[in-house]
């Protein structure tokens, strides 16, 4: 295993920098090349971003702060027809 820095990913149209990754041959591990044949992202993005998830719509929200997330009222509304 080794961690590198990636300069940039961008998910959704949300760049993250300088994010640190640990690289590994998960085809290695038994059942990894099944249960993780492209990586896994998630663990060094989400404690630098707040995160919201609209069940309801299927989204996944990314913002720098809690402040730039949709409040309950907002959700709502996007929800109606």
């Amino acid at each position: 295993m080794k961690i590198v820095l990636v300069e940039s990913i961008t998910l959704g149209g949300t760049v993250f920098r300088d994010i640190p990754v640990l690289l590994h041959d998960y085809s290695t591990v038994p059942l990894g090349k099944w249960y993780l044949p492209n990586g896994v992202i998630g663990s060094e993005l989400l404690p630098g971003s707040a995160w919201q998830m609209d069940a309801s719509n299927t989204k996944i929200k990314i913002a720098a702060s809690i402040d730039d997330l949709s409040t309950t009222e907002e959700l709502s509304a996007e929800s109606e027809p």
